[in-house]
């Protein structure tokens, strides 16, 4: 089973993956100190909505996964008003764009139907096994990064 993935878990992880120094991440989003990135990551100081964009081009994500994750994690009754606001549209992130493309070009302009529940269920195991593998991934980075000594992380 899938951990649910937090705010801080996914920072620890892309901060873990960019290959930059905690230093270099605060510095970017206009924090003097590498302390507040260790308390993202953490899960002691919430990021705030006017730096997820900032975060986001730090880490080299897109802005939309973070964005999502933070208003469904802070304040998952404001995102729900705005998919409802848009007319129940979703913010689709690059990737998922991609996904959607995907599934629109391998099924020769067939839409898998999800009530077929054989078909659903290869589709949510093939996801699931593609999260997990990508989640294992991403704990292996954050593992070594946390190995470092402190001072190594944070200059």
């Amino acid at each position: 089973m899938l951990e649910q993935l937090t705010v801080a878990r996914y920072l620890a992880q892309r901060i873990a993956l960019s290959g930059k120094t905690q230093r270099a991440i605060a510095s970017e989003c206009g924090y003097p100190n590498a302390n507040i990135v260790t308390m993202f990551k953490n899960g002691r100081t919430r990021l705030p909505f006017n730096k997820v964009a900032i975060m986001a081009r730090a880490l080299e994500v897109d802005p939309r996964d973070l964005l999502r994750l933070v208003l469904s994690e802070y304040t998952p009754d404001a995102l729900a008003m705005l998919e409802e606001v848009m007319a129940g549209a979703t913010m689709l992130s690059t990737d998922e764009a991609a996904v959607l493309a995907l599934i629109r070009g391998s099924s020769r302009g067939r839409v898998p139907r999800l009530d077929d529940l054989v078909a659903r269920d290869r589709l949510v195991t093939t996801i699931s096994e593609i999260a997990r593998a990508e989640d294992a991934r991403d704990a292996a980075a954050v593992a070594r990064l946390d190995s470092l000594p402190s001072n190594a992380r944070n200059r």
